[in-house]
């Protein structure tokens, strides 16, 4: 618990912590690292360790397991980046902001009456691989922002991913249950919340690193590419400088002015790096739907 905890923190705070150059993210690593230890021996030594995580090693499990992470990555990440996107580029405050991230949990509610009758008619596979390739297709439709998108951008991607986005972590969440057998039932439900929520973590501190790097090369590529003997670059700075007024504190203001438009366009190609990312992360992992095993036609919808 030590551990998983210590690693959780990590990932979502090593970014802001400037990661090992702080402190508290070394202890935390020390933490995680032990933890990871003792789980370790406790698996080779105990005869009944506290979590079976020898059911790794069944195909489905793993696989399972690792569609969650990424889902678990997308779903955490999308919560943090999109409202983060709103109040940097739009100007949206929280509450503007939480609307429209809102807009994902409406169609989750939607999709849980129907999905119990869902397992009795579909195969579980095609249906996780259609769901994730929809989350797959809503990252990529949100990997072409501008510097004039707003919230009503991301209205039918929210929706899309939302309503996919449920089905697929509840047949996963059916599908690890029927993948072993009963007496390890209770394992592998905690082995899925436990990769969600660490995917979550993972996609935090993914999309938080990504970022900031992309952000500043594109910042760099854009400056690269603007010269001061440009007509057009000439021509905008001409415009802030009539909006400042004449003088060095003119001059000044208009330059910040300026830096400040290239680094929301620099700030929005990183969002949509991230977002691309996400996207292809979904289709790579759609393939392992294919180790899953089908449901029995008779199997009651069990929520953990």
């Amino acid at each position: 618990t030590g551990g998983l905890g210590a690693l959780t923190v990590l990932l979502e705070e090593g970014q802001r912590e400037q990661w090992f150059a702080s402190v508290l993210i070394r202890q935390l690593a020390v933490v995680a690292i032990l933890g990871a230890i003792m789980v370790a021996i406790g698996q080779i030594r105990a005869r009944r360790p506290i979590i079976n995580l020898r059911l790794f090693c069944r195909p489905a499990v793993g696989a399972i397991m690792i569609m969650t992470m990424v889902l678990g990555a997308i779903f955490y990440g999308f919560n943090y980046a999109i409202p983060q996107y709103l109040g940097l580029v739009a100007g949206y405050n929280a509450l503007q902001a939480g609307k429209i991230a809102f807009v994902a949990g409406l169609p989750m509610l939607m999709m849980m009456p129907i999905s119990p009758w869902m397992m009795q008619k579909i195969d579980i596979r095609p249906i996780i691989a259609v769901t994730v390739l929809m989350v797959a297709w809503a990252c990529w439709q949100d990997s072409h922002l501008t510097a004039q998108s707003a919230g009503e951008s991301f209205i039918v991607t929210q929706i899309v991913r939302g309503g996919a986005m449920a089905v697929a972590m509840i047949f996963l969440n059916q599908a690890a249950v029927a993948s072993v057998p009963m007496e390890d039932a209770g394992d592998v439900s905690g082995l899925f919340n436990v990769a969600r929520n660490l995917g979550g973590s993972f996609g935090l501190a993914g999309i938080a690193t990504v970022q900031d790097h992309q952000f500043n090369v594109h910042l760099w590529d854009i400056n690269q590419t603007l010269a001061a003997n440009d007509p057009d670059v000439q021509s905008g700075f001409a415009s802030l400088m009539a909006t400042f007024g004449i003088g060095d504190e003119a001059m000044t203001a208009a330059y910040a002015a300026l830096q400040g438009q290239l680094g929301v366009d620099a700030l929005v190609m990183a969002f949509n790096d991230v977002f691309f990312a996400l996207a292809l992360a979904c289709v790579v992992v759609v393939p392992l739907a294919m180790w899953l095993r089908p449901l029995p036609k008779s199997a009651a919808m069990v929520m953990h």
